[in-house]
């Protein structure tokens, strides 16, 4: 993995962002494969930048812009992006592992391929859009399936329309079922 300081990382961005605001241009930044884990680029502007294949774990990426960016097969884990931008992004093959992804705009991006367990992501219209593999939305069904049937709250008229047979056995595909258990298949 390449190396570049913390220092030579923030005088690329801001030389990226004087170029835009000065020019009116977009100019992409181009950091395949380096090493950028523990930095703190939260508000940078880093929109339409190519990270492929880069360390950015446990980075502080807060109100951070990635529009548009190529950050497929990145290592973002631990990484806080909360209320940044994601949107048109490619992140697809991510391991986004125990990121906090509250207020994230992820319209739009790929996501295909990514290891989202333990991540933070709130139910919002930020991610209406985005594109999910079969992985992740077996993972958010069986969450919604299983809470359904726990839960007390929950009417028998929505517990009946959620909990069918065929929805529940789409749900005990989640890739951590041996863990948290299969959901029940019982008559309602």
């Amino acid at each position: 993995m390449k190396q570049i300081s913390k220092e030579e990382l923030k005088i690329a961005i801001e030389q990226k962002q004087k170029i835009r605001t000065d020019n009116n241009e977009c100019q992409s930044l181009v950091l395949i494969g380096y090493d950028i884990h523990s930095s703190d680029l939260s508000h940078y502007d880093m929109s339409d930048c190519d990270l492929r294949h880069s360390d950015l774990s446990f980075c502080d990426l807060r109100h951070c812009d990635l529009s548009y960016s190529d950050l497929s097969f990145c290592d973002l884990s631990f990484c806080d992006l909360s209320g940044g931008s994601l949107s048109g992004c490619n992140l697809s093959g991510c391991n986004l592992k125990s990121c906090d992804l509250s207020d994230c705009d992820l319209s739009g991006c790929d996501l295909s391929g990514c290891d989202m367990d333990f991540s933070s992501i709130e139910l919002s219209c930020n991610d209406l859009g985005a594109h999910l593999d079969d992985r992740l939305i077996i993972q958010r069904l069986y969450h919604t399936l299983f809470n359904a049937q726990y839960s007390k709250n929950v009417s028998l008229d929505l517990k009946t329309a959620l909990l069918t047979p065929e929805l529940v056995e789409v749900a005990n595909r989640f890739h951590r079922v041996a863990e948290c258990g299969e959901i029940e298949k019982e008559e309602i």
